[in-house]
């Protein structure tokens, strides 16, 4: 009996030693398969066939869970159906790793893929949700930068009822402020003025240094003028020394009360070609006549003090003619006439996507209002990933650009951007050739827009590209052509345009007013693209802003 026992033990232990080899044996096993499997799927991924990856990580995702490699593998297999345009299927695989690694080295690269893939599916939603995740995730400055557009795009698309989910996911947390003022602007057009104010109130209590404070001050403003009156001012010089423009434009107004097709009545009343009459004209218009919003002055000496004098009072202003940057800085002035910033923007993106430059450089003048130019340039090249590699600031009284261009020549940019006036091109264009950038294009704004440019410039200024606003569209021109009026007079076009315009603006409201001219205005910016050829203007193409 004793021996027995014995041999029963040995037995048992010999049994549980070859169970143990045997299970490490097969997990090693099942640990190489899946090894093979994601390798396989892998270089696929690599190799750009995304099709074959797909198959390879989906058996691996679906017979080998637990494995070393089923998180990177899972990661992948979202990855390559948001390769091969299969945004439901990345959504999916992408949910179903986030929901089982949380914290895992893959998780900030898969919630962009999520939010890209909701993105183009146009569930804005779920992909400003991503989006915000990513953000917050992402250690990465530049694409911090570029994520955050998208968010604010996004938000501004959005529900009501999307962005209080957004705001009750992320309260307390930073990007709370954008949602917030999202919101608040979504419950102004929707005429939810109670939650709107109640809304601005938490805005400005939970982040007390918001720079959407002003914009509240704007509500309060907007809320305390009441009902709308359906009168819209029009400040004009009548009389003075600017009086034949003012008499021009009367002849408009009467053309279109003659016809009926404004939705509001005009009240004209005479700026006198002076700044302080025209300030006197519009307190007129807001407290006795109470017009909704007021189109003018026509120049920018008159329209200083009355554009200051309507904003403090939360009435909306439209400015037909003047392309005066300090305006643009006011959320309720409109200016059809594009301005010098607009026109930044346009030959950045035109230099990029149409002539395919990618290295450039920036010449700006010492003064406020060019380097300003300059910087919004940069931040514009930058933005469809063209690279600046040079930024040169001169003395406007300098006779030589000597080493500023020469510093600039050893960057080798392939065009240079001039942020400067109509003389101090005439000046540099030279200077650009003397100094041995000759195979490097010039590019400008409207200044270039000038016959001194040409006469004075001579070959220096060949083949550059430059910017200017467009007059005024082709339909309007039409329209004025036919009814008697001059197309080729600016101030007549542009003033006709924003009449003609005005008649979209229907069932508006004060509370929505600012949001309705914007749509109006903001969607007709169109710029001409040109160059110089032998000595004359070429048009090269017409872009619209954004």
């Amino acid at each position: 009996m004793k021996y027995l026992l014995i041999y029963i033990i040995i037995f048992s232990l010999n049994f549980e030693g070859c169970t143990i080899i045997r299970t490490k044996i097969l997990k090693g096993s099942f640990e190489e398969q899946a090894n093979s499997i994601f390798e396989n799927g892998n270089n696929y991924f690599k190799a750009r066939e995304y099709e074959k990856a797909t198959i390879e990580l989906k058996k691996l995702v679906n017979n080998y869970p637990g494995t070393r490699v089923y998180e990177p593998g899972l990661y992948l297999l979202a990855f390559s159906y948001y390769k091969l345009t299969d945004y439901e299927n990345s959504i999916y695989y992408g949910r179903q790793f986030l929901k089982e690694f949380p914290n895992s080295n893959y998780t900030t690269k898969t919630l962009k893929i999520l939010g890209e893939a909701n993105l183009q599916l146009v569930k804005d939603y779920e992909a400003v949700y991503y989006f915000i995740k990513f953000y917050k995730s992402t250690p990465d400055t530049s694409e911090k930068r570029i994520v955050k557009e998208k968010i604010g795009t996004l938000l501004s698309k959005l529900t009501v009822s999307d962005l209080e989910k957004l705001h009750r996911t992320f309260i307390g947390e930073q990007i709370d402020e954008e949602i917030l003022y999202n919101l608040i602007k979504a419950e102004i057009r929707e005429g939810k003025e109670k939650e709107a104010r109640r809304d601005f109130e938490l805005l400005t209590r939970r982040f007390p240094e918001t720079h959407y404070g002003g914009e509240f001050e704007d509500f309060k403003k907007v809320s305390s003028l009441g009902l709308i009156s359906g009168r819209v001012g029009v400040l004009l010089p009548l009389s003075g020394k600017f009086s034949q423009y003012g008499m021009k434009l009367l002849e408009i107004i009467k053309f279109f009360e003659k016809n009926r097709s404004l939705p509001f009545s005009l009240v004209t009343m005479d700026t006198k070609s002076d700044p302080i009459e025209a300030t006197i004209a519009t307190s007129e218009l807001i407290e006795n006549r109470k017009v909704d919003f007021i189109i003018g002055p026509l120049f920018t000496i008159e329209a200083l003090g009355a554009v200051g004098f309507a904003f403090a009072r939360g009435v909306p202003v439209i400015i037909p003619t003047t392309l005066e940057a300090r305006f643009d800085q006011i959320s309720s002035c409109f200016m059809p006439g594009q301005t010098l910033e607009e026109q930044t923007k346009i030959v950045a993106h035109y230099s990029i996507n149409s002539l395919h430059y990618t290295k450039f450089a920036v010449l700006q003048a010492d003064i406020l209002k060019y380097k300003g130019l300059g910087n919004i340039f940069i931040n514009e090249v930058r933005r469809y990933n063209g690279e600046v590699v040079a930024v040169e600031t001169f003395n406007p009284d300098s006779v030589t650009l000597k080493w500023e261009l020469e510093r600039i020549k050893k960057k080798r940019p392939e065009a240079i951007f001039l942020a400067m006036d109509t003389e101090m091109i005439i000046n540099t264009a030279p200077q650009v050739f003397y100094y041995g950038l000759t195979g490097v294009k010039l590019l400008g704004l409207d200044f270039f827009y000038n016959e001194k440019v040409i006469r004075l410039g001579e070959r220096y200024v060949e083949s550059s590209i430059f910017t200017s606003p467009v007059q005024v569209d082709s339909l309007v021109a039409q329209e004025l052509e036919k009814n008697g009026f001059n197309s080729d007079d600016f101030i007549s076009a542009k003033f006709f345009q924003v009449l003609w315009s005005l008649r979209e603006l229907k069932n508006y409201e004060r509370i929505n007013l600012i949001d309705a001219l914007n749509n109006i205005f903001k969607k007709r910016e169109t710029f001409n693209i040109w160059t110089i050829r032998n000595g004359e203007f070429v048009k090269l193409a017409e872009m619209s802003g954004e």
